[in-house]
């Protein structure tokens, strides 16, 4: 579902959203009082143990964000990126699943 679909499933259809690529931008905006960020909590650890910004626990609000597993094509591949490439695609394991095409 997107942000503002979740948004206003929740009455806050009205809420303006602006997109902003840097973490550290959005931190800083949120600091200086211009709104509420949506950001991972493994990159709020210093701004939340020095108390310039708080988290809100809003767990009817969770959402989650597609991410895709980037390689060179045609690059040599180690045998520890072939492994983690195996792992995460693979995750979480179904048994009886297809092999993963990460070694491909």
């Amino acid at each position: 579902m997107a942000l503002q679909q979740l948004l206003a499933a929740h009455g806050l259809g009205a809420a303006e959203i602006l997109p902003i690529d840097s973490l550290t931008a959005q931190k800083r905006m949120a600091e200086a009082g211009f709104g509420l960020a949506i950001l991972p909590e493994s990159s709020l650890e210093e701004e939340l143990r020095t108390g310039t910004l708080c988290a809100i626990d809003a767990p009817a609000l969770t959402a989650t964000i597609p991410v895709a597993l980037i390689r060179r094509r045609n690059a040599f591949r180690t045998g520890a990126a072939r492994a983690l490439a195996a792992a995460l695609t693979d995750w979480p394991h179904k048994p009886g699943a297809p092999a993963s095409r990460a070694n491909q």
